[in-house]
């Protein structure tokens, strides 16, 4: 995801701001024209624009996997896009497997607060965006030890809400986003199963599915894209 970034004269800087560029994420280069265009996205954000609640979200986690880049072998890339394909259909979701330990992130409050904000700027949009609602409850269900019972209550719910979604009416030969939306959705239900009492599953269900009503699959507009 790329955004518009306004004209500075003391840098030569580029129609839009790469926000997959850790180096830019981290204030390394060209860091008054992100911090001006940040300061004006939280704000907008604020008033309630969804466009620019996503944008914050995956700054929030991009950076957490530039972290995930500093610590093992290969990022553990997250990089949301609203790109579209030819048709007019979103891209293809797809999840990463690289996972940091759980103890590394213990030793790194650095990284900690930057899952935590991912987690948190993901959670702030779950009731409007479908692949956000994926991305938090797949935070949690990743580093439960990290997170509280609260947590994983949300993320069930909210893994519910998607799998009602993604895995509604959904083809047989279809591998695209419904395809691994719905395939995540049944993961993080089955990570966190176990972690919640029996009664408190049926009741996280019924909300879940109630969520899922009011949304449908075609209103999936941003994407996780590797």
């Amino acid at each position: 995801m790329c955004i518009t970034v306004p004209s500075f004269a003391v840098e030569q800087l580029p129609d839009t701001l790469d926000l997959s560029d850790c180096r830019i994420l981290s204030g390394k280069r060209y860091a008054d024209a992100f911090g001006s265009t940040l300061a004006s996205v939280t704000k907008r954000a604020k008033a309630g624009n969804l466009a620019d609640q996503r944008i914050l979200a995956a700054i929030a986690t991009n950076r957490f996997a530039c972290f995930q880049e500093t610590v093992s072998d290969s990022a553990g890339w997250s990089i949301i896009s609203d790109d579209k394909k030819k048709d007019g259909s979103p891209g293809v979701v797809s999840t990463s497997t690289q996972l940091v330990d759980i103890d590394t992130l213990k030793r790194n409050p650095e990284g900690l607060r930057a899952l935590r904000e991912a987690e948190r700027a993901a959670q702030s949009i779950a009731n409007r965006d479908l692949a956000y609602r994926k991305i938090a409850a797949r935070y949690v269900a990743d580093y439960k030890m990290l997170f509280q019972p609260s947590d994983y209550a949300d993320a069930y719910r909210n893994a519910v809400g998607v799998k009602a979604v993604a895995c509604r009416n959904l083809d047989s030969t279809e591998k695209g986003t419904k395809y691994l939306l719905c395939l995540d959705a049944k993961g993080v239900i089955a990570d966190l199963h176990t972690l919640l009492p029996a009664e408190k599953r049926k009741q996280l269900e019924v909300a879940g599915f109630a969520w899922a009503e009011t949304f449908t699959a075609g209103d999936v507009s941003s994407t996780l894209a590797k």
